[in-house]
Protein backbone atom coordinates (compact mmCIF):
# COMPACT_ATOMS: atom_id res chain seq x y z
CA UNK A 1 0.00 0.00 0.00
CA UNK A 2 1.71 3.64 -0.90
CA UNK A 3 1.84 6.17 1.96
CA UNK A 4 -1.34 7.82 0.88
CA UNK A 5 -1.10 11.56 2.72
CA UNK A 6 -4.48 12.28 4.87
CA UNK A 7 -5.45 15.49 6.55
CA UNK A 8 -7.50 15.23 9.85
CA UNK A 9 -10.52 17.88 10.13
CA UNK A 10 -11.97 17.19 13.98
CA UNK A 11 -12.59 19.59 16.26
CA UNK A 12 -12.20 17.23 19.44
CA UNK A 13 -8.45 16.66 20.03
CA UNK A 14 -8.75 13.36 21.76
CA UNK A 15 -10.67 11.60 19.46
CA UNK A 16 -8.39 13.66 16.17
CA UNK A 17 -4.93 12.31 17.93
CA UNK A 18 -6.72 8.97 18.51
CA UNK A 19 -7.49 8.99 14.19
CA UNK A 20 -3.35 10.35 13.82
CA UNK A 21 -2.49 7.15 15.42
CA UNK A 22 -4.71 4.66 14.22
CA UNK A 23 -3.71 5.84 10.23
CA UNK A 24 0.21 5.92 11.47
CA UNK A 25 -0.55 2.19 12.14
CA UNK A 26 -2.26 1.64 9.32
CA UNK A 27 1.03 3.24 7.00
CA UNK A 28 -0.61 6.61 5.69
CA UNK A 29 0.87 9.78 6.40
CA UNK A 30 -1.23 12.82 8.48
CA UNK A 31 -0.47 16.18 7.16
CA UNK A 32 -2.15 17.91 9.33
CA UNK A 33 -4.74 17.85 11.96
CA UNK A 34 -7.11 20.69 12.03
CA UNK A 35 -10.12 22.02 14.37
CA UNK A 36 -12.16 24.10 11.63
CA UNK A 37 -13.29 24.55 8.57
CA UNK A 38 -11.42 27.48 7.96
CA UNK A 39 -8.42 26.17 9.12
CA UNK A 40 -8.44 23.02 6.88
CA UNK A 41 -8.77 24.93 3.86
CA UNK A 42 -5.64 27.02 4.79
CA UNK A 43 -3.83 23.86 5.20
CA UNK A 44 -5.04 22.39 2.28
CA UNK A 45 -3.44 24.68 0.27
CA UNK A 46 -0.11 24.44 1.86
CA UNK A 47 0.05 20.56 2.44
CA UNK A 48 -1.91 19.20 -0.81
CA UNK A 49 -3.63 16.15 0.69
CA UNK A 50 -4.47 12.72 -0.66
CA UNK A 51 -7.54 12.26 0.85
CA UNK A 52 -9.61 13.97 4.03
CA UNK A 53 -11.23 12.44 6.88
CA UNK A 54 -14.13 15.15 7.61
CA UNK A 55 -16.27 15.66 11.07
CA UNK A 56 -19.26 16.66 10.21
CA UNK A 57 -19.97 18.88 13.06
CA UNK A 58 -17.55 21.67 13.36
CA UNK A 59 -16.99 24.69 15.42
CA UNK A 60 -16.91 27.77 13.28
CA UNK A 61 -19.11 29.38 10.79
CA UNK A 62 -18.42 26.36 8.30
CA UNK A 63 -19.46 23.01 9.41
CA UNK A 64 -18.21 19.46 7.77
CA UNK A 65 -20.45 19.81 4.98
CA UNK A 66 -19.83 23.08 3.78
CA UNK A 67 -16.15 22.39 4.23
CA UNK A 68 -15.97 19.18 2.19
CA UNK A 69 -17.59 21.38 -0.68
CA UNK A 70 -14.58 24.05 -0.76
CA UNK A 71 -12.66 20.97 -1.24
CA UNK A 72 -14.35 19.64 -3.87
CA UNK A 73 -14.90 22.70 -5.91
CA UNK A 74 -11.17 24.05 -5.33
CA UNK A 75 -8.94 21.42 -4.63
CA UNK A 76 -10.52 18.07 -6.12
CA UNK A 77 -9.83 16.18 -2.98
CA UNK A 78 -11.89 13.65 -1.86
CA UNK A 79 -13.75 13.56 1.30
CA UNK A 80 -14.49 10.90 3.74
CA UNK A 81 -17.19 11.49 6.42
CA UNK A 82 -16.80 10.82 10.24
CA UNK A 83 -20.00 11.60 11.80
CA UNK A 84 -22.16 10.22 15.15
CA UNK A 85 -24.81 11.08 12.87
CA UNK A 86 -26.74 9.29 10.61
CA UNK A 87 -30.22 11.11 10.50
CA UNK A 88 -31.68 11.65 6.86
CA UNK A 89 -31.41 15.53 6.71
CA UNK A 90 -27.61 14.98 7.29
CA UNK A 91 -27.14 12.24 4.79
CA UNK A 92 -28.95 14.07 2.36
CA UNK A 93 -27.21 17.26 2.65
CA UNK A 94 -23.64 15.37 2.72
CA UNK A 95 -24.46 13.37 -0.25
CA UNK A 96 -24.93 16.32 -2.46
CA UNK A 97 -20.92 16.94 -1.79
CA UNK A 98 -20.46 13.92 -3.75
CA UNK A 99 -18.07 12.38 -0.38
CA UNK A 100 -16.23 9.16 -1.23
CA UNK A 101 -16.83 7.62 2.15
CA UNK A 102 -18.82 8.23 4.87
CA UNK A 103 -18.02 5.97 8.44
CA UNK A 104 -20.38 6.33 11.86
CA UNK A 105 -18.36 7.26 15.08
CA UNK A 106 -17.69 4.82 17.12
CA UNK A 107 -15.70 2.93 13.83
CA UNK A 108 -12.68 0.57 14.11
CA UNK A 109 -9.92 0.78 12.36
CA UNK A 110 -10.61 -1.89 9.67
CA UNK A 111 -13.75 -0.04 8.62
CA UNK A 112 -12.22 3.71 8.31
CA UNK A 113 -9.11 1.68 6.06
CA UNK A 114 -11.67 0.27 3.47
CA UNK A 115 -13.17 3.89 3.19
CA UNK A 116 -10.07 5.24 2.76
CA UNK A 117 -8.70 3.06 0.38
CA UNK A 118 -12.10 2.92 -1.76
CA UNK A 119 -11.86 6.58 -1.72
CA UNK A 120 -8.30 6.87 -2.65
CA UNK A 121 -9.35 4.34 -5.83
CA UNK A 122 -12.84 6.15 -6.55
CA UNK A 123 -10.54 9.05 -6.92
CA UNK A 124 -8.17 8.13 -9.15
CA UNK A 125 -10.31 6.61 -11.16
CA UNK A 126 -12.83 9.87 -11.47
CA UNK A 127 -9.41 11.37 -12.15
CA UNK A 128 -8.62 9.00 -15.14
CA UNK A 129 -12.11 9.56 -16.37
CA UNK A 130 -12.30 13.34 -16.51
CA UNK A 131 -8.68 13.37 -18.14
CA UNK A 132 -10.11 10.90 -20.68
CA UNK A 133 -13.45 13.07 -21.52
CA UNK A 134 -10.96 16.09 -21.52
CA UNK A 135 -8.54 14.77 -24.17
CA UNK A 136 -11.44 13.08 -26.40
CA UNK A 137 -13.83 16.56 -25.94
CA UNK A 138 -10.34 18.41 -27.21
CA UNK A 139 -9.90 15.90 -29.48
CA UNK A 140 -13.43 16.28 -31.38
CA UNK A 141 -13.19 19.73 -31.56
CA UNK A 142 -9.64 19.77 -33.19
CA UNK A 143 -10.51 17.47 -35.87
CA UNK A 144 -11.15 18.45 -39.03
CA UNK A 145 -14.15 16.17 -39.51
CA UNK A 146 -17.50 17.24 -38.49
CA UNK A 147 -18.99 15.48 -35.61
CA UNK A 148 -22.88 15.30 -34.22
CA UNK A 149 -24.00 13.26 -31.51
CA UNK A 150 -27.79 12.84 -30.72
CA UNK A 151 -29.75 10.53 -27.87
CA UNK A 152 -31.98 7.53 -28.68
CA UNK A 153 -35.21 10.62 -29.12
CA UNK A 154 -32.60 11.89 -31.85
CA UNK A 155 -32.09 14.90 -30.19
CA UNK A 156 -28.35 16.75 -31.08
CA UNK A 157 -26.13 16.66 -27.45
CA UNK A 158 -23.22 17.45 -28.62
CA UNK A 159 -21.31 19.43 -32.17
CA UNK A 160 -18.02 20.17 -32.50
CA UNK A 161 -16.84 23.26 -34.28
CA UNK A 162 -16.33 21.84 -37.78
CA UNK A 163 -19.96 20.69 -37.51
CA UNK A 164 -21.19 23.92 -36.70
CA UNK A 165 -19.19 25.59 -39.40
CA UNK A 166 -20.95 23.36 -42.08
CA UNK A 167 -24.68 23.68 -40.80
CA UNK A 168 -24.57 27.10 -40.29
CA UNK A 169 -25.70 26.08 -36.79
CA UNK A 170 -24.04 27.26 -33.85
CA UNK A 171 -24.08 24.72 -30.32
CA UNK A 172 -26.01 26.85 -28.67
CA UNK A 173 -28.92 26.69 -31.04
CA UNK A 174 -27.95 23.36 -32.66
CA UNK A 175 -27.80 21.19 -29.35
CA UNK A 176 -31.66 20.04 -28.20
CA UNK A 177 -33.12 20.13 -31.93
CA UNK A 178 -33.97 16.93 -33.82
CA UNK A 179 -30.76 16.06 -35.84
CA UNK A 180 -33.40 16.50 -39.16
CA UNK A 181 -33.48 20.19 -38.11
CA UNK A 182 -29.86 20.85 -38.27
CA UNK A 183 -28.26 17.84 -40.57
CA UNK A 184 -30.06 18.19 -44.31
CA UNK A 185 -29.00 16.05 -46.90
CA UNK A 186 -30.44 15.88 -50.61
CA UNK A 187 -29.62 14.01 -53.79
CA UNK A 188 -27.86 16.93 -55.62
CA UNK A 189 -29.50 15.13 -58.53
CA UNK A 190 -33.08 14.82 -57.46
CA UNK A 191 -33.20 16.96 -54.81
CA UNK A 192 -34.73 14.47 -53.23
CA UNK A 193 -34.21 14.56 -49.16
CA UNK A 194 -32.43 11.79 -47.90
CA UNK A 195 -33.72 10.01 -44.42
CA UNK A 196 -30.42 9.39 -42.03
CA UNK A 197 -31.67 7.98 -38.67
CA UNK A 198 -34.33 5.55 -39.14
CA UNK A 199 -36.08 4.49 -35.52
CA UNK A 200 -36.05 0.60 -36.81
CA UNK A 201 -32.95 0.18 -37.39
CA UNK A 202 -31.09 1.97 -34.64
CA UNK A 203 -27.86 -0.49 -34.90
CA UNK A 204 -27.88 -0.12 -38.40
CA UNK A 205 -24.91 1.83 -39.98
CA UNK A 206 -25.45 4.40 -42.60
CA UNK A 207 -23.12 5.68 -44.92
CA UNK A 208 -22.69 8.05 -48.18
CA UNK A 209 -19.85 8.62 -49.68
CA UNK A 210 -19.00 11.30 -53.00
CA UNK A 211 -20.44 8.56 -55.47
CA UNK A 212 -23.99 9.09 -54.11
CA UNK A 213 -23.92 12.75 -54.99
CA UNK A 214 -25.50 13.22 -51.26
CA UNK A 215 -25.10 17.36 -50.70
CA UNK A 216 -25.89 19.04 -47.19
CA UNK A 217 -27.99 22.20 -47.38
CA UNK A 218 -27.01 24.48 -44.04
CA UNK A 219 -28.59 26.49 -41.95
CA UNK A 220 -29.01 29.58 -44.93
CA UNK A 221 -29.53 26.89 -47.96
CA UNK A 222 -26.33 26.75 -49.44
CA UNK A 223 -25.75 23.17 -51.09
CA UNK A 224 -22.25 21.29 -50.02
CA UNK A 225 -20.95 18.12 -51.20
CA UNK A 226 -20.61 15.80 -48.34
CA UNK A 227 -19.76 12.45 -47.56
CA UNK A 228 -20.69 11.20 -43.83
CA UNK A 229 -21.47 7.99 -41.36
CA UNK A 230 -24.06 7.67 -38.52
CA UNK A 231 -22.90 5.07 -36.41
CA UNK A 232 -24.38 3.76 -33.35
CA UNK A 233 -23.35 4.56 -29.43
CA UNK A 234 -23.95 1.44 -27.70
CA UNK A 235 -23.05 0.47 -23.61
CA UNK A 236 -21.43 -2.14 -22.51
CA UNK A 237 -24.70 -4.67 -22.05
CA UNK A 238 -24.95 -3.74 -26.33
CA UNK A 239 -28.05 -1.47 -25.50
CA UNK A 240 -27.78 1.30 -28.19
CA UNK A 241 -27.88 4.47 -26.27
CA UNK A 242 -27.38 7.29 -29.17
CA UNK A 243 -25.21 8.04 -32.57
CA UNK A 244 -22.74 9.84 -33.36
CA UNK A 245 -22.89 11.47 -37.39
CA UNK A 246 -19.43 11.93 -38.97
CA UNK A 247 -19.06 14.31 -41.94
CA UNK A 248 -16.73 15.91 -44.08
CA UNK A 249 -16.48 18.86 -46.86
CA UNK A 250 -15.66 16.63 -50.30
CA UNK A 251 -15.53 20.28 -52.59
CA UNK A 252 -12.01 20.40 -52.70
CA UNK A 253 -11.78 16.24 -53.24
CA UNK A 254 -14.59 16.73 -56.00
CA UNK A 255 -12.30 19.49 -57.31
CA UNK A 256 -9.16 17.57 -57.27
CA UNK A 257 -10.97 14.67 -58.33
CA UNK A 258 -12.04 16.91 -61.46
CA UNK A 259 -8.68 18.07 -61.56
CA UNK A 260 -7.13 14.67 -61.82
CA UNK A 261 -9.36 13.31 -64.89
CA UNK A 262 -8.63 16.14 -66.49
CA UNK A 263 -5.14 15.87 -66.48
CA UNK A 264 -5.35 12.54 -67.32
CA UNK A 265 -7.77 13.03 -70.12
CA UNK A 266 -4.82 15.56 -71.06
CA UNK A 267 -1.96 12.98 -70.96
CA UNK A 268 -3.86 10.32 -72.97
CA UNK A 269 -4.57 12.64 -75.70
CA UNK A 270 -0.81 13.76 -75.85
CA UNK A 271 -0.10 10.06 -75.23
CA UNK A 272 -2.13 9.14 -78.93
CA UNK A 273 -1.07 12.27 -80.35
CA UNK A 274 2.91 10.82 -80.18
CA UNK A 275 3.74 9.50 -84.13
CA UNK A 276 5.93 6.77 -83.08
CA UNK A 277 4.74 3.37 -81.27
CA UNK A 278 5.05 3.48 -77.70
CA UNK A 279 5.07 1.25 -74.74
CA UNK A 280 5.02 1.69 -70.83
CA UNK A 281 6.79 -1.55 -69.64
CA UNK A 282 7.17 -3.05 -66.03
CA UNK A 283 10.29 -3.96 -65.05
CA UNK A 284 10.18 -7.52 -66.56
CA UNK A 285 9.48 -5.54 -70.08
CA UNK A 286 5.37 -6.72 -70.00
CA UNK A 287 2.86 -4.21 -71.46
CA UNK A 288 1.24 -1.61 -68.75
CA UNK A 289 -0.16 0.73 -71.95
CA UNK A 290 0.30 1.62 -75.60
CA UNK A 291 -0.84 4.53 -77.98
CA UNK A 292 -2.80 4.90 -80.62
CA UNK A 293 -0.16 4.37 -82.61
CA UNK A 294 0.45 0.85 -81.70
CA UNK A 295 -3.40 -0.02 -82.53
CA UNK A 296 -2.91 1.70 -86.09
CA UNK A 297 0.09 -0.43 -86.83
CA UNK A 298 -0.70 -3.52 -85.47
CA UNK A 299 -4.81 -3.84 -85.54
CA UNK A 300 -4.41 -5.00 -82.03
CA UNK A 301 -6.64 -3.74 -78.94
CA UNK A 302 -4.22 -2.39 -75.89
CA UNK A 303 -6.82 -3.81 -73.61
CA UNK A 304 -5.56 -6.95 -75.36
CA UNK A 305 -1.87 -7.02 -75.19
CA UNK A 306 -1.32 -5.86 -71.62
CA UNK A 307 0.80 -8.15 -69.58
CA UNK A 308 2.31 -9.61 -72.82
CA UNK A 309 5.71 -9.42 -73.39
CA UNK A 310 6.53 -6.42 -75.73
CA UNK A 311 8.75 -8.39 -78.28
CA UNK A 312 6.68 -11.08 -78.62
CA UNK A 313 3.42 -8.57 -79.11
CA UNK A 314 5.74 -6.84 -82.01
CA UNK A 315 7.55 -9.71 -83.26
CA UNK A 316 10.61 -8.43 -82.68
CA UNK A 317 14.44 -9.43 -82.50
CA UNK A 318 17.14 -7.84 -81.36
CA UNK A 319 20.79 -7.56 -83.41
CA UNK A 320 22.44 -7.99 -80.04
CA UNK A 321 23.02 -11.50 -79.00
CA UNK A 322 22.07 -11.90 -74.57
CA UNK A 323 21.20 -8.05 -74.27
CA UNK A 324 18.77 -6.87 -72.15
CA UNK A 325 18.36 -2.86 -72.45
CA UNK A 326 16.04 -2.94 -69.15
CA UNK A 327 18.74 -4.46 -67.03
CA UNK A 328 21.47 -2.13 -68.43
CA UNK A 329 18.60 0.33 -67.22
CA UNK A 330 18.59 -0.63 -63.93
CA UNK A 331 22.70 -1.06 -63.66
CA UNK A 332 23.19 2.44 -65.16
CA UNK A 333 20.05 4.45 -64.46
CA UNK A 334 20.06 5.84 -68.24
CA UNK A 335 18.46 5.47 -71.58
CA UNK A 336 19.24 2.86 -74.11
CA UNK A 337 19.14 2.80 -77.46
CA UNK A 338 18.91 -0.22 -80.05
CA UNK A 339 17.57 -1.35 -83.14
CA UNK A 340 14.66 -3.81 -83.43
CA UNK A 341 13.38 -5.92 -86.59
CA UNK A 342 9.24 -6.31 -86.68
CA UNK A 343 9.85 -10.25 -88.61
CA UNK A 344 6.23 -10.87 -89.47
CA UNK A 345 5.94 -7.31 -90.50
CA UNK A 346 9.19 -6.95 -92.50
CA UNK A 347 9.79 -2.96 -90.20
CA UNK A 348 12.44 -1.79 -88.67
CA UNK A 349 12.35 0.20 -85.55
CA UNK A 350 14.96 2.72 -83.56
CA UNK A 351 14.11 2.05 -79.85
CA UNK A 352 14.53 4.35 -77.21
CA UNK A 353 14.33 2.76 -73.57
CA UNK A 354 13.99 5.64 -70.41
CA UNK A 355 13.73 4.84 -66.85
CA UNK A 356 10.82 5.75 -65.07
CA UNK A 357 10.96 6.62 -61.37
CA UNK A 358 9.01 6.58 -58.02
CA UNK A 359 9.20 9.96 -55.67
CA UNK A 360 11.99 8.02 -53.70
CA UNK A 361 14.19 7.58 -56.55
CA UNK A 362 13.51 4.05 -57.36
CA UNK A 363 12.99 2.75 -61.04
CA UNK A 364 9.70 1.03 -61.55
CA UNK A 365 8.91 1.49 -65.08
CA UNK A 366 10.33 2.19 -68.19
CA UNK A 367 9.02 4.04 -71.19
CA UNK A 368 9.71 2.20 -74.77
CA UNK A 369 9.84 4.57 -77.89
CA UNK A 370 10.26 2.93 -80.84
CA UNK A 371 10.85 4.91 -84.44
CA UNK A 372 9.97 3.33 -87.77
CA UNK A 373 12.51 3.67 -89.71
CA UNK A 374 11.84 1.54 -92.61
CA UNK A 375 11.54 3.71 -95.01
CA UNK A 376 14.82 5.50 -94.68
CA UNK A 377 16.27 1.87 -94.68
CA UNK A 378 14.78 1.18 -97.77
CA UNK A 379 15.85 4.49 -99.62
CA UNK A 380 19.56 3.85 -98.11
CA UNK A 381 19.75 0.25 -99.85
CA UNK A 382 18.05 2.38 -103.12
CA UNK A 383 20.19 4.98 -102.70
CA UNK A 384 23.31 2.48 -102.65
CA UNK A 385 22.27 0.34 -105.59
CA UNK A 386 22.06 3.66 -107.46
CA UNK A 387 25.62 4.72 -106.76
CA UNK A 388 27.07 1.29 -107.62
CA UNK A 389 25.78 1.22 -111.05
CA UNK A 390 28.05 1.99 -113.88
CA UNK A 391 27.66 5.46 -114.88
Amino acid sequence: MSEAKIMIVEDERIVAEDIKEGLENMGYAVTSVAKSGEMAIKMAEKDRPDLVLMDIVLKGKMDGIETAKQFRSRFDIPVVYMSAYSDDKILERAKQTEPFGYVIKPFREKELQVNIEMGLYKHKMEKELKESKGWFSTTLKSIGDAVIAVDTNNNVVFMNPTAQLLTGWDKINGVGKKLNEIFKIVNYAENEPIEVYNKNSKNDVFEFNGNTQTVLKDKFGIKLPVEDKFTPITDNHGNTIGHVLVFRDTIDQKRTENELKMALKDWQNIFNAISDCVFILDMKGNILNTNGVFESMTGLKTENVIGMHCYKVMHCSSDFIEYDPIENIIQNRMRECFELKDKEHRLRFQVTMDPIYSNSGEIIKTILIMHNVTGSKIAEKILEKIQLKPS
